[in-house]
């Protein structure tokens, strides 16, 4: 679960969009505490509102006002989630910012905290990008030192929504460290607006990595005015000293050592700044930051001494730059040659790791990082190798052969199938960097990173990139008889003329490519009279093909092989049975202008055995509980066999939607039986008769009665047969739902199959498919209007009906939309 506190005190006027942004967020698992400091306004009035709403909302208010500081602090002892979240105010997280980050600490649980981009709204109310100093270009996952940054840099981890942390990183200490209130005591104010520093330095000083998301995870109110009187206060100098002091030790030399020059570099131009800038009202606190400037600096000297004694470095008098440092203690263009020598030879690759482990290198040098993460892979150490790979990419992002090995070393932390994809798109994206360069064919890992993309791709697709790549690797190597031949099997599908074009030249260069079998039936293949006419081969869209809007999706992989017929017109009558899908494809019909009829026995008893009944009944031939069963039903709506036999003679196209497999059956005598309209519902009828799934034969032959029946009032009746994507809401059968409506789907598809097979003037139309198999790409397509996992959304049912009427009538017909025409005739339903 995750927790977010609000810590609150008269913000009334940012509260409500506060915590909208929280609950919009789209998670379940979410805890919202508002901690309110003892607020005067409307605050409490607010918080209470949103409380009553929804439970993760709680409201608390303190008995006394504690200070910001301490009141953060309670409000994360409250806190019960496993990830804590601080929203500060006049910050709103943006949609998916929480996500982001929670998903962020999910992939790398060896990260403690995650942290994004923040946004601000300037004084017109625009959303305004911020680019700090300390933020990267790119994600990185605890591959930063970010302790050295952290005080080169102004804060640029906002803690106050654009950061969430994992509470067991927190440790037990306090949120914020509230015994930093004395060092500041010459101000006489309390530390407060450098906590969110004072907690990330502590965080990383124990070791704690973190994570970066490169992109905007919150917005918050333009807090420019208040940064710059905090700045003209002396407050920021000398609370950053205080944490400079506190944090620059002997036991982090080694981390700071390196990086001391950018350290001091950044504290004496905020000196500088104070310098300008201080009011002359508090000129008097600049005296005070010059004096403990002088402290800081004699401390940072003789912490660096102490440094260079145990160690064996002369380092007290010239504080030294990454770049001295290594030139006084390895020479990084020797370790280099020596490391690539390694790599080629395979030998001295312990050593060579030995040598820089000691000493040390650059975070920024991305070539050395490189090297070490490679060396780490050739001894198995693939959680080193990969955290030096990524290292490498955060400070060099174009170089082919980090993007490449990355995706090597990163594919053995997960399944085969994902590993294979995350081997895929790392080749791929390194062939980008180099396939429009003067001289691809230059880059030594050209033709494993091909092979590597071929291979990955047969196995997890698209099969257009493993195709890409086996045509480069021929225009390389264009004797190697293996390439065409892998090749030929994967233009099998779509181009078999060339795929034996391809094989046979496999052959000519190796006969041995394929087995004798193989390559006799290549020759036979090539015989003209041995083979038949081409046959067309259907293959599972990919990914893409399943992506994009549903008209286009269903049109491209569903639709099309369905052949066009025009036999919808303006004053086409339509009648629908079935299920309450045959109900809503009868509206959106009526919507666009046309006249659709439509009946329905009873929605929970829509099987074939129900409408089989309904049809004896029209003729007169219905007898014992369902004919007075269906009397029941249809008596209170004044419909007769009669005038709904004339209802389905005058339909010149019968839509007839299979709704469920399961039914109920007389114990004694095995007949069918309808359930009635008990208050106790179908669970009494489960009592008393057996409850099971008919089979395919069952429910074939009660459809060729059915449609038969309509055939005798209309024989010039078109019979459209679809299947209802609607589940199954109940089963007394089988210990789960979601397996009995896969069972029952399952049959009435195979009914629609075996019936259209037989019949073939019969139209299937694949709504079902529409919902049930796109749906898990293009969708969701349940609960979207009123949230039951068992309806269907209203648009969605639109489109299928709207694709099933142009494609089946003329333009002119295809693009009525003129209104409603009329109400569904008065006792055309009888929902149940």
């Amino acid at each position: 679960m995750i927790s977010i506190v609000i810590p609150a005190y008269n913000c009334a006027n940012y509260l409500p969009d506060s915590i909208e942004s929280v609950l919009q967020q789209g998670i379940v698992d979410i805890e919202l505490i508002v901690y309110d400091d003892g607020s005067t306004d409307d605050t409490p009035e607010i918080a209470k509102a949103f409380a009553s709403r929804d439970s993760r909302v709680k409201y608390v208010l303190n008995q006394k006002s504690l200070g910001a500081v301490h009141n953060i602090n309670q409000g994360v002892r409250m806190a019960e989630g496993d990830f804590i979240q601080i929203l500060g105010p006049g910050h709103v997280l943006v949609p998916d910012g929480l996500q982001a980050l929670k998903s962020a600490l999910d992939a790398h649980p060896e990260c403690g905290y995650a942290y994004g981009r923040y946004a601000m709204l300037d004084k017109d109310g625009q959303r305004r990008s911020l680019r700090q100093p300390g933020w990267m270009n790119g994600n990185y996952f605890g591959t930063r030192a970010e302790f050295p940054h952290l005080l080169q840099f102004d804060p640029y981890i906002d803690i106050e929504g654009a950061t969430l942390f994992r509470r067991a990183a927190l440790g037990t200490d306090d949120f914020f460290d509230t015994s930093l209130d004395a060092s500041v005591s010459a101000f006489g104010e309390s530390f407060f607006r450098a906590t969110d520093l004072a907690l990330v330095l502590r965080l990383s000083a124990q070791g704690v990595r973190s994570a970066f998301v490169d992109r905007d995870v919150s917005i918050s109110v333009d807090q420019t005015e208040l940064t710059q009187s905090y700045e003209k206060s002396g407050l920021s100098f000398l609370e950053f000293s205080v944490l400079l002091k506190k944090y620059f030790t002997v036991q982090t030399a080694a981390r700071l050592v390196p990086h001391v020059n950018d350290i001091l570099k950044f504290y004496m131009g905020k000196l500088d700044t104070l310098r300008t800038s201080v009011t002359p009202e508090l000129s008097g606190r600049l005296e005070i930051c010059v004096a403990y400037a002088s402290e800081i600096l004699a401390t940072i000297r003789s912490v660096i001494a102490e440094f260079s004694r145990e160690n064996h470095f002369n380092l007290a008098e010239n504080p030294p730059s990454p770049a001295s440092d290594r030139s006084s203690s390895l020479n990084i263009d020797v370790w280099k040659n020596q490391a690539k020598q390694a790599l080629s030879t395979s030998r001295g690759i312990r050593e060579t790791i030995a040598t820089v482990e000691t000493q040390g290198v650059s975070e920024s040098d991305w070539e050395a990082h490189l090297l070490l993460g490679l060396l780490y892979g050739r001894t198995d150490n693939v959680a080193k190798a990969i955290r030096h790979l990524e290292l490498s990419l955060v400070h060099n992002a174009r170089n082919p052969d980090t993007v490449f090995f990355l995706g090597q070393y990163r594919c053995h932390l997960v399944g085969s199938h994902k590993g294979w994809a995350i081997q895929r798109d790392h080749a791929r994206n390194a062939l980008r960097l180099i396939e429009n360069t003067p001289n691809p064919a230059s880059w030594p890992q050209l033709k494993l990173c091909l092979e590597t993309l071929a291979q990955m791709a047969t196995y997890v697709g698209p099969t257009e990139e493993a195709e890409y790549a086996y045509r480069w690797l021929i225009r390389l190597d264009p004797e190697n008889a293996s390439y065409y031949a892998k090749l030929s099997q994967l233009r099998a599908n779509d181009n078999f003329e060339e795929a034996i074009e391809l094989l046979d030249k496999a052959q000519s260069l190796n006969p041995n490519v394929t087995d004798k079998s193989e390559a006799e039936f290549s020759r036979e293949l090539r015989r003209s009279s041995s083979r038949r006419s081409p046959k067309t081969r259907a293959k599972y869209p990919t990914t893409t093909e399943m992506s994009g809007d549903l008209k286009s999706v269903v049109e491209s992989t569903l639709v099309r092989g369905i052949a066009k017929q025009n036999f919808i017109t303006r004053n086409t009558r339509f009648f629908t049975l079935g299920s309450c899908f045959a109900r809503e494809v009868a509206a959106r019909l009526r919507e666009r202008g046309y006249q659709a009829d439509y009946f329905q026995v009873a929605e929970h008893i829509n099987s074939t055995f129900a409408n089989r009944s309904l049809m004896d009944w029209v003729f007169g031939r219905c007898e014992g509980q369902p004919r007075q069963r269906l009397d029941e039903l249809f008596a209170p709506l004044n419909v007769t066999p009669e005038n709904l036999k004339a209802r389905l003679a005058a339909a010149e196209v019968f839509v007839y939607t299979l709704g469920v497999a399961p039914a109920f059956f007389d114990r004694k005598s095995k007949e069918f039986v309808m359930p009635t309209d008990s208050l106790l519902g179908t669970r009494a009828f489960a009592e008393l008769f057996d409850f099971r799934t008919t089979t395919v034969q069952e429910n074939l032959e009660n459809l060729e009665y059915i449609t038969s029946c309509i055939k005798s009032l209309n024989p010039d009746a078109r019979i459209v047969i679809t299947v209802s994507p609607v589940p199954l809401h109940a089963t007394f059968e089988f210990k789960s739902a979601i397996q009995a409506d896969c069972i029952s789907k399952s049959i009435l598809r195979i009914v629609a199959h075996e019936f259209a097979s037989k019949y073939p003037e019969t139209i299937y139309w694949p709504g079902f498919e529409v919902v049930r198999w796109l749906g898990g790409h293009v969708g969701p397509y349940y609960g979207l209007d009123d949230g039951a996992a068992w309806h269907i959304g209203d648009d969605i049912v639109k489109t299928i009906t709207d694709l099933f009427i142009e494609h089946f009538s003329d333009s002119a017909a295809g693009n009525i939309d003129d209104g409603l025409a009329g109400d569904i005739p008065e006792g055309a339903s009888a929902h149940v």
